[in-house]
Order: C-alpha cells, then structure tokens, then sequence
C-alpha cells in the first residue's frame, strides 16, 4: 500500500482494474464447464477421473476430526475444509478430496453423506496443500480434487461476468484517459513552440522598424542638408551634429 500511495491516479486505476480482471477470471474458470448437475462417483475421482462437468453431486464420507478452517480478520471463522472419503477409506491412504463448506452450512453438514457443489479447477490451494501436507494426521495425495459445497455455478458466473466487465471498462478508461493526456501533453508543446516563434517574430519586427526608422531619419537630414547648402544657408551649431546612428546610415547609403 506504501508503493500504491506515490502512483499517479491513472496507474492506480489500471491496477485495480487489473485486480478486478483477475478476480472475475478466478470465479469464472469453475463455471466454464459447469452447465449441468451430474451424479459423480468419489471412488472415480479418487482414481484420477473427473466428470464431464464441474457441478457435481457426491457421496461419502467427511472427516470433521481432520478438518481445516478459514477465518476473517477478526479470527471468527468463515469456513471449514473437510476431507471427504469413500466409505471404505483408512488412514493409511491418502485423501483426494477436500470440501469448502461455509460456517453457516457447518451445522447442517455435519452427519451428511452428499456433497453438492462446484469442482475448482484449479487444484487446491497453496495454504491448503500445506496444512493438509504436514506429518500430523491423515496427508493428501497428488491432484487433489478441491469442491466449493454449496456454490451455484449460474448466480457465479452472472458475478464473475460483472466483475469481468468492470475490470474491462477500467482498463479502457485507463488507455483513454491515457491518450488524452499524451493530446493535451503535446498540444501544451506546439501552444509554447508557437508563442515562443511568435515573440521572435515581434523583436525581428520591431528592429526592422527601428531600422528603417534611422534610415529614413539619415535621408531626411541629408535632404536637409542639401538644401541648405543650395541656398548657401548654414545649420544651427547645435544642429550641425547628427545622431551617430543617422550618420552611420548615411554614410551606408
């Protein structure tokens, strides 16, 4: 969170959308092939073979004395990760199914033999291969079939879609606001190039006109001058001495 604090605006957007994405994907997965119920054999899944479809209901065996749990912030519990076993299971043979049962379902599944619910594809997760993985107790085997009791694959799916979706228009209002703001970068650059040329411009003008103004100061004395002289008329002392600038002038010319 310390990180996410100095991001700019426009890049936290991006990752939370990217979160939301992600998210609506994880819950998405086990709802793909999941379009009708169907009466699943634990010893077949025991043995490697998984159903046509992820919703499935099963029968056997839980084992609430090997049971894990989840808990929230405030250390209640949430959920319980019960073992389910064929009927002729011992411990001596490892588990292949582990059961996510909610703590509000906890009660009412207690002495039951059925398990309706929708199979993860995604295996079991990593904190949950751990604790079932220690010395202690009854250990999992490989490919462990990980079931959410309880879950409608219809009302997950229309949730995952949601969050797909705003995780998408998170993502596009990121690459649009995006590109505006590349537009108002460079037109910012093109308004001060322009004003920049437009300020060389008015100096190169204005000492063009300073420039003709001498010039067309320098003929006016000398025009002055001649005339005089036409009519044998001297200038003033005072007068007889040009600006340095308009002599410079005449003399060019």
């Amino acid at each position: 969170m310390g990180l996410f604090r100095f991001c700019s605006w426009r890049v936290r957007l991006l990752i939370i959308s990217l979160v939301f994405l992600a998210t609506g994907t994880w819950m998405f997965l086990p709802t793909w092939n999941a379009r009708k119920q169907v009466e699943c054999n634990l010893a077949q899944l025991y043995a490697g073979t998984l159903p046509e479809s992820n919703w499935v209901r099963v029968r056997g065996r839980l084992l609430w004395d090997e049971a894990g749990v989840e808990t929230g912030r405030r250390g209640s519990v949430t959920a319980y990760f019960v073992p389910l076993v064929p009927g002729n299971w011992n411990e001596s043979q490892p588990i292949q199914a582990i059961v996510r049962i909610r703590e509000s379902d906890a009660e009412n599944m207690q002495n039951a033999v059925t398990v309706d619910g929708l199979i993860q594809p995604l295996g079991l997760p990593f904190n949950l291969a751990l604790t079932f993985g220690g010395d202690e107790g009854a250990h999992i085997g490989e490919n462990v079939v990980y079931i959410h009791h309880g879950t409608n694959p219809d009302s997950q799916r229309r949730f995952a879609l949601v969050v797909i979706g705003i995780g998408m228009c998170g993502v596009i209002g990121f690459f649009v606001m995006s590109k505006m703001a590349a537009d108002d970068d460079a037109s910012t650059t093109y308004h001060s190039q322009a004003r920049a040329r437009d300020i060389n411009e008015v100096v190169q003008r204005t000492t063009e006109e300073e420039q003709r103004h001498q010039e067309q100061e320098a003929e006016r004395e000398s025009e002055v001058d001649r005339w005089m002289r036409e009519r044998g008329l001297k200038k003033p002392a005072a007068e007889q001495e040009a600006p340095a600038d308009a002599q410079e002038a005449v003399a060019a010319r």
